[in-house]
């Protein structure tokens, strides 16, 4: 039997993310933003070692806020976290018939929101709590990485590499075009034509996770019938020695004028 996610331990510098947490359909019309999934994953990182029990979590608000002086972006963060909702289909053992699972990725919280050295009191669902109680599957993610993405679509696509980079014999996954918009968390209206999707979010995705991920390689592959795109293939490898030492080198480099050097380079994804 695999092993449960709870029961790893983040090293330094990396943190757990269980796989229910990381292939989420998101609400499209109201995503979340880069900021929202890097709070998420710090309240998760935060609350690991106690995050299977229905028990309250704390953190300073400093820790979300970053480098803003206010908690105004934090505030409106929490708030999407709680309207994002989990979506897991799963065979009930006592019935043996399929079920589903909704769930707020974010419970209830009391926040000190308008003080500068405050704190947020939050919980897990206790549906979700049980979720992550069950689960097998999990993506080991380096902090540093997500830190270095300006991209939400660059660290979905990070983690959806990083929860599947471990299986055997699979390299790649085939989603629908609805699919993918919702794990990239792509807003209703935006990037409506395949072309603008592929140009802005995909290979931004790939641009980015390939130049800063240490570990893996990703690409994402239309598959087409006739002009007409009716599918995307997910494609993710390990990187080679070369690439990982390209990756860390990058890492290290000043933010300033990253852009152009990535979009300057260019790497054999698959």
């Amino acid at each position: 039997m695999a092993i449960r996610t709870l029961d790893q331990r983040p090293s330094i510098g990396s943190m757990v993310k269980p796989g229910e947490l990381i292939d989420i359909l998101e609400n499209t019309s109201r995503p979340l933003t880069l900021l929202d999934r890097r709070n998420y994953n710090l309240l998760i990182l935060n609350a690991w070692d106690r995050i299977g029990e229905e028990a309250p979590h704390h953190i300073h608000m400093a820790e979300l806020r970053g480098s803003d002086t206010s908690n105004a972006r934090v505030k409106d963060s929490i708030e999407r976290l709680m309207t994002t909702i989990v979506r897991v289909r799963y065979i009930n053992p006592e019935t043996g018939r399929p079920n589903t699972i909704r769930v707020q990725l974010l419970g209830g919280n009391r926040a000190e929101d308008e003080s500068p050295d405050g704190f947020l009191t939050y919980r897990f669902d206790p549906l979700l709590i049980e979720l992550l109680q069950n689960s097998r599957t999990y993506g080991r993610l380096r902090i540093e990485v997500m830190a270095a993405f300006e991209s939400k679509y660059a660290l979905a696509a990070y983690e959806m590499a990083m929860k599947r980079r471990n299986l055997r014999h699979v390299a790649r996954e085939k989603f629908t075009i609805e699919e993918i918009r919702g794990l990239l968390g792509v807003q209703d209206g935006k990037l409506s034509r395949f072309s603008d999707l592929n140009a802005y979010a995909l290979r931004t995705a790939e641009l980015e996770v390939n130049a800063l991920a240490e570990e893996v390689c990703i690409a994402f592959e239309p598959e087409y019938r006739g002009r007409r795109c009716i599918g995307i293939w997910f494609q993710w490898r390990d990187k080679t020695p070369e690439e990982r030492k390209a990756a860390f080198a990058e890492l290290q480099r000043p933010r300033v004028g990253r852009s152009a050097r990535l979009r300057g380079s260019v790497v054999d994804t698959m």
